[in-house]
């Protein structure tokens, strides 16, 4: 297109830093004549358009009117990064356009718009008039130049007869000539000498950790220029210095020949060493004449690491959240309320890496809900819980005040990579959903934890191989798998020799620790298993030794025994499980029974635990029958030679004794009879006497045994409904050390019993453990760290007590006992004595007395008494909270009915300790139920001390004097163990 006009204005505008071009090399970026089109030029909508009346030559030309957003016209993206400066040159002529009306040349550099030049009709044109070759330069240190770049011309008239028309647009770039430096970060040229550090072009870092954290940007350098530029210095070519260079490195490489228009990057790692602000210089030497060397500033922050906010709401009127945590030694009980968070981080506990640690959360739902909790543990002490292996899911739990997830107690294997030393441990329970570790403001509540990671320890492990079969420790099972059943023998003719292996599967070398030959047998009829092949101590790492037990039954029937291996494997010392075999004989062959144990004999010291003792009766209309049994394991008849009844008791009390049921006379191979011998004392204090069967057994004729009982009144002689009474004094046919498996009921035959064997408390009647010369039964529990029995097994060997099928009154209850720990409102919790409120339904919520954070329904309870969960709340209970209260002697807890049987009242030692109460409205009372001797219905064992007596009554003891019901009771057990009753004896 010829231009009609060639008039070069004096008034040319130059926007930016105009430079000389001489020293510059030219490059056409675009030029348009718009008659083939719009080429890079775009309309904004119906306001712009290409038009073939131009009025400046007559040919095509772009042209605009109005003011709409439609009044535009703007180019495509532009690449201006390699460019110093860019020029726009372009003719224009007004038509319409009234004085004072104008149009904009504008320019966008990848992130915002700019005018860059305005022509204002009346002052820079005149309308029919044509401006030509009007030139705006725009410069690098001015204005950005991005990769996507633009320039735009917008009408700014006041109607559709308004026009602009533009034609001939040229843009140029211009090159340096020679090498020509220049850097960007994210994108933005960093100035050379700059030294305000930004976020904005990465030479701010930003703040990083001081413990490991990093963080690394990355640089570019162009060369803008027409010839290569060179970076002159020595590898790696970017210098740091200043006052804290040691904090940054050049962890990646810039290229040192950079050709025209091309570019190469490098990278800077900050690592900060300490706190606060750290700064640097970073130096390029090169080949740019005047940019040499390149310099510029750049910053970091060192800051303290910190781990995510993350908490419920504690103001939506709902108390979802956590109400247990257990893991390892942290044993955690929180109360219902409505929390956020909590910092339990002052909690903590040690794990070892490759061990595994059960973990158990309970919940409350606030009602008939369902929450959903996780756990997260910081393994690499990162900061977050972010990565693999860090986050458990516990489960859910539904409707439940204090229930435990449905996946607890989960095992928890300590990584063998986790990071040595002190790390978080993050629990949350949430409503509706399951939580992540960062969330904020949910239904449910959070808690952290401090978890301490060590070493791997080293250490013995033992296992026992029979017959190529695992022997596991505590096993009272015998098998012929395993060949701790030594099958059938015969007592005189033959014997069995079984062997048994020990391994050690551990990584240091298992001593047996007991004196040669290091394996003990015990039991019923240890006489009749003998070692006779001893192993070999030490036993080395993934070693084994072997011994032999030989049978030699010294009588016909079922003869069993205990073996017992002391050892120093850390949680199977000693090592022990259950043997027998089956005595045969081709005679017959008598046997007696009393409530399943084996009477030998001769026998002259009668146990409630083989039924011959009788235990406490009352004098006055009380009786007792015993049941007994008489086996014939030989393999003729057995017969009974006496005259009916066959049984004949003699000795000096022989008249408070009578066989109430006969034996049959004629006992069939492999068969038995029985029968009953009723106490029915005449006198106080012990009865005894002796019972004698007259048979056909070779060697067994007559046979014997003892019997006793005592004749009794009741606690202080109040008999009107006793309902159970233990006491050590009665009903434990034991010694010293022995285990407890019965003790015998002195009241109505509600006798407490073991319910797996390996759980026994120990008999303890030495100057050391009794209480005023009376023996104890010793439960030995951990106190702290007390598993849920969520499935209500109790079958937990490892712990100790004892339970009875009923004989649980909640209206007047006497227990005592002393504490082995100091118990206070801080040592942990102990479940003394505990009935069951509801047979129907599997409870964890408690029902009885204990120490410590028993009920966890009250703050510093130190002694309480609670009845189980309602269908309101948590349930009844009552207690004594105190910062400074101990209970570390012997003492009588009595929890009874008040006057009105709508409250209980608790007393230590005759003095009322209640100073709170919750949901009263619940209160109610338990009737005969099952019982439990040191622990509760839900929870495993946790009673760590000696219990003496244990007393329960159906109804309320009156004590309006000292001479009525209570009183009584309470100076018997006062003068027999030794206690002051009230405060200074009142």
């Amino acid at each position: 297109m010829k231009k009609i006009t060639l008039l070069l204005r004096f008034s040319t505008l130059v926007f930016g830093l105009l430079i000389s071009m001489s020293g510059f090399a030219q490059v056409t970026i675009d030029s348009e004549d718009f008659e083939s089109g719009m080429g890079i030029w775009n309309d904004g909508g119906s306001d712009c358009w290409l038009d073939n009346t131009n009025p400046m030559n007559g040919g095509t030309a772009l042209r605009l009117r109005d003011n709409s957003a439609s009044s535009i016209a703007t180019t495509d993206d532009l690449d201006f990064t390699s460019y110093t400066s860019v020029s726009i040159t372009f003719d224009y002529e007004g038509e319409g356009m009234e004085t004072g009306e104008d149009f904009w040349l504008r320019y966008y550099n990848g992130s915002s718009w700019t005018t860059i030049a305005t022509y204002v009709s009346g002052t820079d044109f005149s309308n029919g008039t044509t401006e030509s070759s009007i030139t705006v330069t725009l410069n690098s240190g001015s204005y950005t130049f991005a990769t996507n770049s633009r320039f735009r011309f917008q009408n700014d008239a006041s109607d559709n007869y308004d026009f602009i028309y533009i034609d001939d647009v040229e843009i140029l770039g211009y090159l340096p000539v020679g090498p020509e430096i220049n850097i960007t970060g994210l994108g933005n040229n960093i100035a050379d000498g700059d030294t305000t550090p930004s976020a904005s072009d990465d030479t701010d870092f930003g703040s990083v950790d001081i413990s490991g954290a990093t963080n690394a940007n990355t640089f570019t350098i162009q060369n803008i220029g027409s010839t290569p530029l060179s970076l002159t210095g020595s590898s790696p070519y970017v210098v740091i210095s200043g006052t804290n260079a040691a904090d940054f490195s050049v962890t990646s490489t810039p290229s040192n020949t950079i050709a025209s228009s091309s570019s190469t990057t490098f990278t800077i790692t900050f690592d900060p060493s300490a706190l606060g602000t750290r700064t640097a210089t970073l130096t390029i030497a090169n080949s740019d004449s005047n940019e040499n060397p390149y310099n510029f500033n750049i910053r970091g922050t060192g800051t303290t690491p910190s781990y995510c906010n993350s908490d419920g709401d504690n103001s939506d009127g709902y108390d979802t959240g956590t109400r247990l945590v257990q893991f390892n030694t942290i044993n955690n009980a929180t109360p219902a309320e409505d929390n956020d968070y909590s910092d339990f981080t002052g909690i903590s506990t040690t794990v070892n890496r490759g061990n595994s640690y059960n973990l158990t959360v309970n919940a409350n739902t606030d009602g008939n809900y369902t929450t959903y909790t996780y756990v997260w543990i910081d393994w690499n002490q990162d900061f977050d819980f972010d990565d693999a292996g860090e986050a458990y899911n516990l489960g859910t739990t539904n409707n439940s005040a204090n229930g435990a997830t449905s996946l607890s107690p989960l095992s928890i294997t300590v990584p063998g990579t986790a990071t040595l030393g002190n790390t978080r441990m993050r629990v949350s329970t949430r409503y509706g959903g399951a939580p992540t570790n960062c969330e904020t403001g949910f239904d449910g509540e959070v808690e952290d934890y401090t978890i301490n990671v060590d070493v791997s320890i080293p250490q013995p492990e033992m296992n026992v191989v029979g017959n190529g079969t695992t022997i596991v420790d505590g096993d009272t099972t015998p098998s012929a798998t395993d060949d701790t059943d030594f099958g059938t023998v015969n007592v005189t003719l033959a014997t069995q020799v079984n062997t048994f292996t020990i391994q050690n599967t551990g990584s240091i070398n298992l001593n047996l620790t007991g004196t040669s030959p290091y394996v003990t047998v015990s039991g019923l009829h240890a006489g009749d298993f003998t070692v006779t092949a001893n192993p070999t101590t030490p036993i080395s790492a993934s070693g084994s030794t072997t011994f032999d037990i030989t049978f030699n039954p010294s009588s016909a029937g079922l003869r069993s025994a205990t073996i017992t291996i002391a050892n120093d494997d850390s949680d199977e010392n000693p090592y022990t499980f259950d043997i027998q075999g089956n005595g045969f004989s081709l005679l017959p062959e008598i046997n007696l029974v009393g409530n399943g144990t084996t009477i030998v004999d001769g026998d002259t010291t009668p146990s409630p635990i083989d039924d011959t003792d009788f235990g406490s009766v009352n004098v006055t209309g009380g009786t007792q029958v015993n049941t007994f049994t008489i086996q014939n394991s030989g393999s003729l008849d057995l017969s009974l030679t006496g005259s009916s009844p066959y049984v004949v008791i003699g000795g000096p009390n022989a008249a408070d004794f009578t066989v109430t049921a006969t034996p049959a006379a004629t006992i069939a191979a492999s068969g038995s009879t029985t029968f009953n011998i009723t106490f029915d004392p005449s006198a106080l204090g012990t009865r005894s006497a002796t019972v004698s069967i007259a048979n056909n057994d070779g060697d067994e004729n007559p046979y014997n045994f003892n019997i006793q009982g005592d004749g009794a009144t009741a606690p202080g002689g109040v008999t009107a409904d006793l309902a159970l009474w233990l006491k050590g004094t009665d009903g434990l046919g034991y010694t010293d050390g022995q285990s407890v498996s019965l003790w015998a009921d002195q009241a109505n035959g509600a006798d407490a019993t073991v319910n797996t064997p390996g759980q026994e408390p120990t008999y303890k009647d030495n100057v050391n453990d009794n209480v005023n010369f009376n023996p104890v039964v010793d439960f030995d529990n951990d106190y702290v760290t007390i598993p849920l029995d969520g499935d209500f097994s109790y079958d937990n060997t490892s712990t100790q007590f004892l339970e009875g099928t009923s004989g649980y009154y909640s209206q007047d209850i006497f227990t005592v006992v002393i504490p082995d720990v100091s118990a206070d409102n801080t040592f942990g919790s102990m479940d003394i004595f505990c009935g069951d409120e509801d047979i129907a339904t599997d409870n964890t919520d408690a029902t009885g007395i204990g120490l410590g954070k028993y009920t966890v329904r009250f703050t510093n309870e130190v002694l309480s008494y609670c009845h189980g969960p309602t269908s309101s709340g948590d349930g009844y209970g009552v207690a004594q909270t105190s910062t400074s209260a101990t209970y570390d002697n012997v003492g009588i807890i009595n929890v009874r009915n008040n006057l009105a049987a709508t409250q209980q009242e608790l007393y230590y030692n005759a003095i009322n300790k209640e100073n709170t109460q919750n949901d009263v409205p619940d209160f109610a009372n338990v009737n005969d139920a099952r019982y439990w001797i040191g622990r509760s219905e839900g929870w495993e064992a946790s009673t760590d001390a000696r219990i003496a007596e244990v007393i329960t009554y159906s109804s309320r003891k009156t004590d309006t004097d000292l001479t009525v019901e209570r009183n009584r009771i309470m100076s018997y057990l006062a003068i027999k163990y030794g206690i002051t009753l009230g405060v200074n004896g009142t």
